[in-house]
C-alpha cells in the first residue's frame, strides 16, 4: 500500500492531495481495473482526513472516468477506454484579402471550437484574390477533410466551390458568401441589423438618412445590410433615395487605391454632409463608423476655430449628425453622436462555422444546405 499523507502546510486543496494520491495508486497498478478500492471509512483513516475530503477526491477520479460507484457494493477501478479511431481530424481556414481585425476574430472562433475536438488546424490566405483557387486546392491536397472559407470580395472562384459540392468534400462559407452557388454557410442577419438602426433613427426623427461602407460592396454582408436600410424607409414611407448610398466617401481607405493627399477623408465627407443634407448616418462596419466620428470631431473643431478666428463663410449647414454603427467591437471612447450599435461576434460565428463543418465531415448532418443565420445584438444608447 503507497498512501502519500496529505501535507497539512502544502497550498493545495487536501481533497487534491488525496485525489492526486489515488490517481498515482491507480496508475502504478496497486489497483488494476475491476478491483474495488478501500471504503471511504479506511481512506478516511489512511489519508487522516474528514469524509467529507475523502468524498470530493472520489467525485473527481469519477469525473476523470476512473472509478465506478456502485450502490451498496463499493467503488471499482474502470478499464481504461480503448482508442477505435486514433487517426485525428484535419480541418483548414482560409482567409481572403483583408488588412483588418474583424475576420481574425472569426478564425479566432473557428480556432478554440477546433481545440475543443482535439481538431489539427491549418491556415492558408492570400492578399491576391487571384490565389483563392490555388490556396484551397493546396489544402485539400495536405489532406484536410473540410475547409472554412472567409471569401475574397469578388467572389472569382464559383467553379471551384461547384467542383467542391460535386465531389461532396465538406466547406462552410463564413460572414460572407457566393450568391450563386448552394453552400454550407454561416452569416450574420445583416438585413436585420441594417433594418432596425434605420428603424430606430427614424424613430429618432430622422428621414434623411445616409447609409456608409468602405470599399466593399459587392459582398452579400454589405448589401443585405443595404437592402435591410432600404426596407426600413419604405417601411415608414420614406423614398429610398440611391445619392444616399455613399459608396465613395471611404472607398479608398480600404482598398489598393491610393489616398489623394488633397482630398482627406473629412474633406470628401463634408461634402457629401452639404450636398446631401442628412441628419443621420449608418455606418457599415466600425472601421467606417470609427473614421466617421473621428472626421465629424475634426470638422467640428475647424468650424469652431473659423468661428473664433472671423474666418467662416457658411456654417448655415448643422453637424447635428447621429451615428448607427455596425460593428464587432465597442467604441473606446463615448461619442455623442453614436447612438445606436449593432454588435457581431466574430468569435462566435467562427465557433459555429466549425461546428457546421464538422457535423458534415462526421456525417452526422447529412441534409441539405445549411445557412445559419447569427443575429447581431442591437444597443441603443440614447
Amino acid at each position: 500500500m503507497n498512501v502519500k499523507p496529505v501535507e497539512l502546510n502544502d497550498p493545495l486543496p487536501r481533497y487534491y492531495q488525496v485525489y492526486a494520491s489515488l490517481l498515482e495508486r491507480i496508475k502504478s497498478g496497486e489497483f488494476q481495473p475491476g478491483d474495488a478500492i478501500p471504503s471511504e471509512r479506511i481512506l478516511v483513516s489512511d489519508y487522516q482526513v474528514s469524509r467529507i475530503t475523502i468524498v470530493k477526491a472520489l467525485d473527481l477520479l469519477e469525473r476523470d472516468g476512473l472509478i465506478d460507484r456502485q450502490h451498496g457494493r463499493g467503488t471499482y477501478v474502470t478499464s481504461p477506454p480503448t482508442e477505435t479511431d486514433p487517426q485525428l481530424l484535419k480541418v483548414a481556414f482560409f482567409i481572403g484579402r483583408t488588412s483588418k481585425p474583424y475576420p481574425f476574430t472569426v478564425l479566432m472562433g473557428a480556432v478554440q471550437t477546433a481545440m475543443q475536438y482535439d481538431v489539427q488546424f491549418q491556415i492558408f490566405g492570400s492578399h491576391e484574390t487571384a490565389q483563392e483557387a490555388r490556396y484551397v486546392r493546396s489544402a485539400i491536397q495536405t489532406g484536410v477533410d473540410g475547409i472554412i472559407v472567409y471569401p475574397t470580395p469578388d467572389f472569382p472562384n464559383e467553379s471551384l466551390y461547384r467542383e467542391l459540392l460535386a465531389n461532396y468534400f465538406p466547406f462552410v462559407m463564413v460572414d460572407r458568401y457566393d450568391p450563386h452557388v448552394d453552400s454550407d454557410r454561416v452569416v450574420f442577419d445583416d438585413e436585420a441589423a441594417g433594418y432596425q438602426l434605420t428603424e430606430y433613427l427614424i424613430q429618432q426623427g430622422h428621414n434623411r438618412i445616409a447609409i456608409v461602407p468602405l470599399a466593399e460592396v459587392m459582398v452579400t454582408s454589405v448589401r443585405n445590410r443595404i437592402r435591410g436600410y432600404q426596407k426600413a424607409l419604405e417601411a415608414h414611407g420614406i423614398e429610398y433615395d440611391e445619392d444616399l448610398v455613399w459608396l465613395d466617401v471611404y472607398e479608398a481607405l480600404d482598398s489598393d487605391k491610393p489616398i489623394r493627399k488633397d482630398q482627406p477623408s473629412d474633406r470628401r465627407l463634408l461634402q457629401r454632409l452639404e450636398k446631401d443634407r442628412p441628419t443621420a448616418l449608418v455606418g457599415m462596419n466600425y472601421d467606417v463608423s470609427e473614421q466617421i466620428l473621428a472626421d465629424l470631431s475634426k470638422i467640428k473643431t475647424e468650424r469652431m476655430m473659423s468661428e473664433i478666428e472671423g474666418t467662416a463663410v457658411d456654417n448655415s449647414y448643422e453637424l447635428n449628425i447621429s451615428l448607427a454603427a455596425i460593428s464587432n467591437r465597442w467604441f473606446s471612447n463615448e461619442n455623442p453622436s453614436l447612438v445606436a450599435l449593432a454588435l457581431q461576434s466574430g468569435e462566435t460565428l467562427g465557433a459555429q462555422a466549425m461546428e457546421l463543418l464538422l457535423r458534415r465531415i462526421k456525417q452526422t448532418d447529412t441534409g441539405p444546405m445549411r445557412s445559419v443565420v447569427v443575429p447581431m445584438e442591437i444597443h441603443r444608447l440614447i
